[in-house]
């Protein structure tokens, strides 16, 4: 993932995905598990990825409440599926409940892998991404 990635093909993520990958470098630091000169490194390869928000407003209505409800899954977890669906892409995630529950409304998971590996061991192992033929999508744990 992380070549496809560096190769610069176009990923889609939840709109709350960069604020969770921060929330959980902010906690590693915190935590003496990596330094602020390493955040800032990997956050600055994090930038020189394609990765596109998809924005979910209006939200009365929205696929991600919908799916949230359907599923019973917070919103952030919601949010990541309903990006893969309303993209046509499969969701790579390590989280239980989101990969038991996506196929339910017709979203394909990969459970292999990890994106961000040496970052992950260092900080939070529950962002990674998911991937299809020629493009992503984000997904939460």
């Amino acid at each position: 993932m992380e070549d496809r990635l560096a190769d610069n093909e176009e990923a889609f993520t939840a709109p709350n995905f960069f604020q969770e990958v921060m929330e959980a470098l902010r906690r590693a630091v915190r935590e003496g598990r990596t330094t602020n000169e390493d955040v800032q490194a990997w956050l600055g390869v994090l930038d020189s990825y394609n990765i596109q928000p998809i924005d979910i407003n209006p939200v009365a209505g929205c696929p991600t409440w919908l799916i949230a409800e359907s599923l019973n899954l917070s919103a952030y977890d919601a949010g990541y599926i309903a990006v893969a669906k309303a993209k046509g892409l499969a969701l790579w995630t390590r989280d239980r409940a989101v990969s038991n529950k996506a196929p339910r409304i017709a979203v394909k998971v990969f459970r292999e892998g990890a994106f961000f590996s040496s970052i992950q061991q260092s900080t939070n192992p529950s962002i990674q991404f998911t991937g299809s033929t020629g493009k992503t999508a984000a997904c939460r744990r």
